[in-house]
């Protein structure tokens, strides 16, 4: 089910304090060659590893580096990721911060024609709201929609002039048709989530013949979240989601992987030809393709931002940027032009980027 939002509950000048962003380069050997014994993190009862840079090693300058890493705004593991921070020390800015509150947690949806970027709240601290960040000014307006509030609405999408919602997970757009993908939040811990109507799987809305049309089953993904599509239009990416955090594993964890998937879009715009481009260390939420066809996901450890083909370039870390004891791990955020929104729950920052990664005229979000 789609939302437009229209009403307005208040607006907040933005207390916007800028520094430089620090970070710390890790060789990728280190990904995948440790030196033994070595030992992975995990801050739950699960058989993943929720941070690598948590891992405790046999060797003293790893774990230096590994620690310095852990209190860095960023970690790369490639030289592009500076290409796309434009050097070592992009400028960040804290816009809004609020300490009782998860008010910065997923959609990131970007309208680039008012140049503004929409989120919600968290699905954990039912009702959900939606928020406006205008990046011109960065104020920051709560929006009041008396419908949506039993529907905690985390998925979002700017399509031809209009912002869509979901109420179980995210949506896309390409040509003349919505991509939308619906999960079942409850297994994994959600209270006062939306009623799931449809099944879990990717559905296309076609706004001209007001249709929906199963395209990706469960079958296929057993847990979809994100979705995508390239600036080209030709591929559509799903991320699926398991839930490491879920202490008791139950129905979150149930055949499931945390991974990315591509499809090619045929002809008739359905997806075909899946490929795994990638298997993710926690769980994989938001998901945002670039103009340069790069993944940038939301997982345990941030913000991961991996190539067209799947490598990992750098990760923007949860660590530094969430503030507070036992914060449940960041879902979303968005990249808007020359700039990513960072969705840190208490916290909302901007971070300035080197490259217009997405854009206006190819329509990436």
């Amino acid at each position: 089910m789609f939302y437009l939002t229209l009403f307005l509950l208040c607006a907040s000048l933005a207390p916007v304090i800028g520094e430089n962003a620090t970070g710390v380069f890790i060789p990728f050997i280190e990904t995948y060659l440790l030196p033994s014994s070595f030992q992975g993190y995990t801050s739950v009862a699960s058989n993943t590893s929720t941070n690598f840079v948590n891992t405790l090693t046999a060797n003293v300058s790893i774990n230096t580096l590994f620690t310095a890493a852990k209190n860095a705004t960023y970690y790369a593991f490639d030289e592009e990721f500076y290409d796309i921070l434009g050097g070592q020390t992009p400028d960040i800015q804290l816009v809004q911060m609020q300490s009782s509150f998860f008010f910065a947690y997923e959609a990131g949806a970007w309208d680039y024609d008012k140049n503004q970027v929409w989120f919600t709240s968290s699905v954990l601290t039912h009702p959900t709201y939606i928020s406006v960040l205008d990046l011109r000014t960065n104020n920051i307006t709560t929006l009041d929609i008396l419908a949506l509030r039993n529907i905690n609405p985390n998925g979002g999408y700017y399509f031809n002039g209009t912002m869509y919602f979901t109420g179980n997970k995210s949506c896309v757009g390409t040509g003349p048709n919505l991509f939308f993908s619906t999960l079942d939040q409850r297994p994994f811990g959600v209270l006062g989530a939306a009623p799931l109507m449809l099944q879990d799987g990717v559905y296309r809305y076609s706004p001209q013949s007001q249709s929906v049309q199963g395209v990706i089953s469960r079958a296929d993904i057993v847990g979809p979240n994100g979705v995508r599509t390239d600036a080209t239009g030709r591929y559509l990416y799903v991320t699926g989601t398991a839930a490491p955090f879920n202490t008791t594993g139950g129905d979150g964890n149930t055949f499931n992987s945390s991974v990315v998937y591509r499809y090619t879009l045929d002809e008739d715009c359905l997806p075909v030809n899946k490929r795994l481009v990638a298997t993710v260390r926690s769980y994989a939420d938001g998901l945002h393709i670039d103009n340069y066809g790069r993944i940038w996901t939301g997982e345990w450890e941030g913000i991961t931002v991996r190539s067209p083909s799947g490598k990992v370039l750098g990760v923007f870390n949860a660590e530094a940027l969430e503030v507070g004891k036992n914060l449940p791990p960041m879902a979303n955020f968005a990249i808007a032009g020359d700039r990513l929104v960072i969705l840190a729950l208490n916290r909302l920052y901007v971070l300035h980027l080197g490259q217009n990664v997405t854009s206006a005229a190819a329509g990436t979000q």
